[in-house]
């Protein structure tokens, strides 16, 4: 891996992703009767879903701290919003376990963002081993 993940040439490939995970969580979350692939419970595909979207997210941003904030803030914002709007959709229910399922999957994905920036600096700070170029 010769790029980092989150380096500034990567961040247009993870901004797209973002738009096009929020653009599914939004039509799968405001459809009359869940759609579209599952884990086949509720509350993971939420931590799922919104793990992705943090990720994504952060990854586009650069992985700068004040983003990061503003990032988690606005997805627990778009999750609540969510929820309240389910409250007007046919079939749907808004639960307050879906905002805190959503709120544990943006910590795993920033977790997760934050381990994969640090990734790629250890692997090529050790070099080539033994003479090896890889």
């Amino acid at each position: 891996m010769r790029e980092r993940l989150g380096s500034a040439g990567a961040r247009p490939a993870w901004a797209l992703l973002f738009v096009v995970l929020l653009a599914w969580v939004l039509v799968a979350a405001l459809s009359p009767e869940p759609r579209g692939p599952g884990l086949g419970l509720d509350k993971a595909n939420h931590v799922a879903a919104f793990a992705a979207l943090a990720l994504s997210g952060l990854l586009a941003a650069g992985a700068r701290a004040r983003q990061a904030a503003w990032l988690a803030t606005g997805l627990l914002m778009l999750g609540i919003a969510i929820e309240i709007a389910q409250a007007q959709i046919p079939g749907r229910s808004p639960e307050l376990l879906d905002v805190l399922a959503d709120a544990v999957g943006i910590a795993a994905g920033m977790a997760l963002a934050a381990a994969l920036a640090r990734a790629p600096r250890s692997i090529h700070a050790a070099g080539p081993r033994n003479g090896h170029t890889g």
